[in-house]
C-alpha cells in the first residue's frame, strides 16, 4: 500500500496521507468508524496545513494548484466524502479534479442488511467497531449485549483498545454471525425500537451522490465479499439518476478481484489515470 504512495511521489505529486482521529497520537480515545464528518474534516485540514507548508521558503516541493483524491475500502468511502466537503460543504478553496474511490461501503443501511443476512462474513469487526466507536463516542447508547452474543460483547471493548490489528480482532471474534449478532439484531434490525439510533447513525453516515464538479472513478473487485461490489454500483447509479453527465462518473469493476488483490490494481489504475488528467 504505501509503494503506491512512493509510486504517486515519483511521479511528481505531493503525496498527503491524513490520520484520522483515534489512531496515531490520538490515544485516548476510540477512531470514529465510519463517520462522515470528522473524516472529511481530518483529510481537508491534512491538505490545508500542506498548502500552508508549501509556503516556506525552505520547502521545494510546490503545487500546481491541481489535486486529487483517492483512497480504499474506508479510504474509498472517505475520499467520495471529503470531495463533497470540498466542493458543497467544509471547504471549498480545495478544487479537486478528480476523485478515484476503491472498494467502498457507502450505503451503511445497506450495508449492515447485507451482512446481517449472512450465514458467514469474513470481516466481523466491522459492525462491532462501527457500534462500539459510536457507544464511546456518546452517539448511541445502550449495553453491547444489545447487539452481540457473548463471550464477543465483552471482548469487544479490549479488541479496539488500539493494540490489535484487523486479524487480531477478526480472530477473537465469531464470522458466523448467529453466532456473533444477537437474535433481536437479526431479526428486527430494520424495524425494531432498540435499534433506531443504529440505523439513524448508519443513515447520517453514508455517502451522498450530488451533482459533482470533479471527475469521479468508482472501483470494485467482482468477486469482493468484505464489501459487495454493488456498493458502488448504488453510488453510480445514483450519481446517474441526478442527470450527472456519465463522462463524469464511471464504474469499473475489477473481474475476479477480492478486497484484498483488488487493492494494486486499483492503485496502479488510478496512478494512471491521474497522470492522464495531470
Amino acid at each position: 500500500m504505501y509503494s503506491l504512495m512512493e509510486a504517486m511521489a515519483g511521479n511528481g505529486y505531493i503525496v498527503v496521507i491524513a490520520d484520522y482521529l483515534g489512531f496515531g497520537e490520538s490515544d485516548t480515545m476510540i477512531h470514529p468508524y465510519y463517520d462522515k464528518q470528522s473524516t472529511s474534516h481530518s483529510v481537508v485540514n491534512m491538505i490545508l496545513a500542506t498548502k500552508e507548508l508549501l509556503n516556506d521558503e525552505q520547502v521545494k516541493a510546490k503545487s500546481s494548484g491541481k489535486y486529487f483524491l483517492m483512497g480504499y475500502s474506508q479510504g474509498g468511502w472517505a475520499t467520495l466524502t471529503t470531495l463533497q466537503e470540498c466542493e458543497q460543504g467544509y471547504s471549498t478553496e480545495i478544487n479537486v479534479s478528480a476523485a478515484s474511490c476503491g472498494a467502498g461501503a457507502y450505503d451503511l443501511m445497506a450495508m449492515s442488511d447485507h451482512v446481517l443476512a449472512l450465514q458467514t462474513f469474513p470481516g466481523p469487526l466491522y459492525l462491532p467497531y462501527f457500534v462500539y466507536s459510536k457507544i464511546e463516542a456518546g452517539d448511541m447508547s445502550g449495553p453491547l449485549t444489545q447487539y452481540f452474543k457473548e463471550p464477543y460483547a465483552s471482548r469487544i471493548p479490549g479488541l479496539f483498545d488500539g493494540s490489535h490489528g484487523n486479524d487480531d480482532v477478526n480472530a477473537q471474534l465469531n464470522d458466523t454471525i448467529a453466532k456473533l449478532v444477537t437474535d433481536e439484531m437479526i431479526n428486527s434490525f430494520s424495524t425494531g425500537n432498540d435499534f433506531a439510533s443504529l440505523r439513524t447513525l448508519l443513515a447520517a453516515n453514508s455517502a451522498e451522490a450530488w451533482n459533482c464538479n470533479a471527475v469521479i472513478r468508482f472501483y470494485h473487485g467482482t468477486a469482493d465479499r468484505n464489501v459487495p461490489p454493488n456498493q458502488s454500483d448504488i453510488m453510480y447509479n445514483r450519481f446517474i439518476s441526478l442527470g450527472v453527465n456519465q463522462a463524469k462518473v464511471t464504474l469499473l469493476p475489477m473481474e475476479g478481484l477480492t478486497h484484498e488483490t483488488g487493492l494494486i490494481p486499483w492503485g496502479i489504475s488510478t496512478i494512471n489515470w491521474f497522470n492522464q488528467i495531470k
